[in-house]
């Protein structure tokens, strides 16, 4: 076998492994989207946390108050990358934090709402990194 050939067999193996890489992922990102997104442009009561319902828990901080009453938004829903550890992303006010850990130093006054978007509409409103979804707090 000549070393043309060789290079371009390897070429070709690479190429493959990487078509069945991003097949994997398209795949893995449904399935956790399927597991408790949102539909379309109105969101589901489990999609949302509302002022009130931070009222009825007895926790002084985002994070906390998120781990009561919905704890899988927490987590996330999908094996990781071996090329790049994805995790859930956070926001406030649409500012991007390092990650829900932030949301620990953030204390429950003034928050309006806390959102949960799924992988695939986290990915289209803030980038193809959110393929474990992301929560959004809102601030007065």
């Amino acid at each position: 076998m000549s070393a043309g050939h060789s290079a371009a067999t390897a070429r070709l193996a690479l190429r493959l492994i990487g078509i069945s890489f991003s097949i994997a992922v398209v795949i893995g990102t449904t399935s956790c989207a399927s597991s408790g997104g949102r539909s379309g442009a109105t969101a589901r009561t489990g999609d949302v946390i509302t002022a009130d319902q931070l009222r009825t828990v007895n926790q002084s901080n985002v994070y906390d108050a998120v781990q009561a009453i919905r704890p899988s938004w927490l987590r996330a829903c999908c094996p990781n990358s071996f090329l790049s550890p994805t995790v859930v992303q956070a926001y406030v006010n649409g500012v991007r934090l390092r990650g829900v850990e932030d949301l620990k130093s953030l204390p429950l006054a003034n928050v309006q709402i806390i959102q949960w978007f799924d992988p695939i509409e986290a990915s289209s409103r803030w980038g193809l990194d959110h393929n474990q979804g992301a929560i959004a707090v809102t601030v007065q």
